[in-house]
């Protein structure tokens, strides 16, 4: 029987907390809840319990008896784990066998939901993971016990317009899909997005820039759409047609863009802020205009040079013919040839004005006045120094058998 002394009671072995509740004349529930006891069947001898206020604490106190009941002015009573009392044992156990199975389907629905959680955060953490992402194991954790399922987790946080802390660090990782969205383009999927970066990035590899892989530079060709074959063409323009340049090339690149930085060629290649066709005619202009260096027309670039065609302009209308590299070279060599006896004779001749702007426009576009104009230079020239001074070495009619 329980000791109930001085408003606190020591249990002996056989006493319930039923019984003790009847013999203070108290409830279980009392008991439980003063003492923050969880499990109002399970106490063992020597403990020591607070009575409540009220509960009987002298010699006075009902005696308990029996097995689960105490015995009372009325008879024994059973009290269930929940503090309500039966007359009958059956009762009683019918009872109690109710509220154990309710609260075991309780746990047990607790454990799977807290298992189905931990699931969740795992699989959403390695998912994070996979993209790299930082530890968001916090966030993960906050939103799956707010009942959030991964797939809608997976859902939010691709939105590039969420203020979550899940959907900021996901914007920050993949940061093109909130540009390409502003510019009305579609939204890539984590999948697409890590695939086009090793895209990228494989290629670069292959050219030896992979340093020129940084996240911003990835995100910038995402944003523009451009694909692993243009930053291919991209990276081989800027290294086989510049990078590895003669040096009459480079100084007419220098001449005519020098916005393009030839100490980061590779990077400012990189820049989709300049279409690629636009890049190919700038280097193609560069070419012809090295072609003309290369042939010894040392004034491109100066005021006077070519004449009366401004240096770019001029070899922009190459290009606009389609001159090849090749081409210019051997057109400008040609034009370099016979230039000089050309304007000389056109000084001291009359009626024909055939200098650098003719021959040019002979080699490279065929014009026939051109031709015709260096043919009468020719027939003076013979005209004028008779015989065979007038084909010797030097003279515009043997330069002109090797030209045009």
């Amino acid at each position: 029987m329980a000791v109930i002394k001085n408003g606190t009671v020591k249990v002996q072995k056989g006493d319930t907390l039923g019984a003790i509740a009847a013999q203070a004349k108290t409830t279980v529930s009392a008991i439980a809840k003063a003492n923050g006891i969880t499990n109002v069947n399970l106490i063992k001898p020597g403990q020591v319990f607070t009575l409540p206020a009220n509960a009987a604490t002298g010699s006075g106190a009902k005696q308990g008896s029996g097995k689960g009941g105490v015995t009372a002015s009325s008879g024994t009573i059973w009290v269930a784990t929940d503090g309500s009392e039966f007359t009958t044992e059956a009762a009683f156990r019918a009872y109690q066998d109710t509220l154990d199975a309710a609260t075991k389907k309780q746990t047990d629905l607790t454990n799977q939901r807290t298992a189905n959680q931990v699931d969740s955060i795992a699989a959403i953490t390695a998912l994070l993971k996979s993209y790299g992402l930082g530890d968001l194991s916090t966030a993960i954790t906050t939103a799956v016990q707010k009942g959030y399922s991964s797939d809608t987790i997976n859902l939010m946080m691709q939105d590039p317009t969420s203020t979550d802390p899940l959907a900021v660090a996901f914007q920050t990782r993949f940061p093109a899909n909130k540009a390409r969205l502003a510019a009305g383009k579609s939204v890539l999927s984590p999948s697409e997005y890590l695939a086009a970066e090793r895209r990228y990035t494989e290629v670069m590899k292959s050219y030896g820039v992979a340093n020129l892989a940084t996240k911003d530079k990835l995100s910038s060709f995402i944003t523009n759409d451009v694909s692993a074959t243009e930053v291919a063409d991209r990276v081989s323009l800027a290294v086989n047609r510049v990078q590895n340049a003669d040096a009459d090339t480079k100084a007419a690149l220098a001449l005519y863009y020098p916005s393009l930085n030839q100490a980061d060629i590779v990077g400012a290649m990189l820049d989709p802020a300049d279409g690629l066709p636009a890049l190919q005619r700038k280097i193609q202009i560069s070419e012809i205009g090295g072609a003309a260096l290369a042939a010894g027309l040392k004034t491109l670039g100066e005021k006077d040079a070519l004449k009366s065609i401004n240096i770019k302009m001029g070899q922009e209308a190459l290009a606009n013919l389609g001159v090849t590299k090749e081409q210019a070279r051997t057109g400008f060599q040609q034009v370099a040839e016979i230039t000089p006896r050309a304007e000389f004779l056109s000084q001291i001749s009359s009626g024909e004005d055939y200098g650098q702007l003719q021959a040019e426009q002979e080699a490279f576009q065929g014009l026939a006045s051109a031709k015709r104009a260096r043919q009468s230079l020719t027939a003076q020239e013979q005209a004028r120094f008779g015989g065979s001074s007038g084909t010797t070495k030097g003279s515009l009619a043997s330069q002109q058998r090797g030209s045009f």
